[in-house]
């Protein structure tokens, strides 16, 4: 969790989302690619499934989570997940 804590950043623009990690190289993903979006209660993240970049995992303690998550709702990407708002 220091790690996920201490190392892992979510950015985004109009072209994109680009991720840093202390696990994998930076990745850049094009809004299209993202596939859908899910809570997961277990372990207080958001999981972004993707074409080809894998999963984002962006933590309920990721500063701006929440500008991210209506980004997300305005570009038409809905939860997949039930119970879970991408308001909370």
């Amino acid at each position: 969790m220091v790690i996920e804590f201490f190392l892992v950043r979510i950015g985004f623009d109009e072209n994109g989302i680009y991720c840093y990690s202390g696990w994998r190289p930076k990745r850049t993903i094009d809004w299209t690619a993202v596939e859908s979006v899910r809570f997961s209660q277990s372990m207080q993240w958001w999981v972004l499934r993707t074409k080809d970049a894998g999963n984002i995992r962006a933590s309920v303690f990721l500063s701006g989570l929440q500008e991210f998550l209506t980004e997300l709702e305005k570009r038409g990407i809905k939860n997949s997940g039930a119970g879970v708002t991408l308001k909370e």
